[in-house]
C-alpha cells in the first residue's frame, strides 16, 4: 500500500486478510463448526452460503447474502443504508446508497412470506434496517 492511504482502505484490507486467514484455519482444522442460524421458517448457513426458507433452498447472489449475513449476525441492531453500503461494497465503491434498498427488497422477496409486511428485515423509517429475531 502506498502513502498516502485511506484509513477505510486499510481497514478493508485488514478485514479481507483476517477473513482469508479464518477460511484457511477452517480448511486445516479437523473440527468444523456449523454456523447455522435458525428462525421460524428460515435457516441460514453462514459457512456454506446456503439458505432454506420453509424447506426450499434459496439462492442469493453474493452481495445479497453478505448483506443478509451482516444483518443476521447483528440481530436487532439498526444499520443505516450508508453503514450497510460501506460494509458490503467498501469505501472505494462508486455506487448509490439506493443499491442497499434494492438489495434489501430482493432479499425480502426471497425470504419473507409477505415482502410488503416483512417479519425478518424491518425498516426503521428515517434510520435504516434491522434483522428482527422476535
Amino acid at each position: 500500500m502506498s502513502k498516502p492511504f485511506d484509513a477505510m482502505e486499510l481497514l478493508a484490507r485488514v478485514k479481507a486478510h483476517l477473513r482469508r486467514n479464518r477460511i484457511l484455519e477452517k480448511s486445516n482444522s479437523m473440527h468444523t463448526t456449523n454456523n447455522i442460524l435458525r428462525y421460524p421458517g428460515l435457516s441460514i448457513d453462514l459457512d456454506s452460503y446456503s439458505i432454506v426458507v420453509k424447506g426450499q433452498d434459496i439462492i442469493l447472489p453474493p452481495k445479497e447474502f453478505q448483506l443478509l449475513a451482516l444483518l443476521v449476525q447483528n440481530p436487532n441492531i439498526i444499520f443505516s443504508t450508508e453503514q450497510l453500503f460501506q460494509s458490503i461494497w467498501g469505501s472505494e465503491s462508486f455506487g448509490d446508497h439506493r443499491t442497499v434498498m434494492v438489495h434489501i427488497s430482493n432479499i425480502r422477496k426471497k425470504i419473507e412470506q409477505d415482502p410488503r409486511n416483512p417479519i425478518f428485515i424491518q425498516t426503521i423509517k428515517g434510520v435504516g434496517y434491522k434483522f428482527c429475531t422476535t
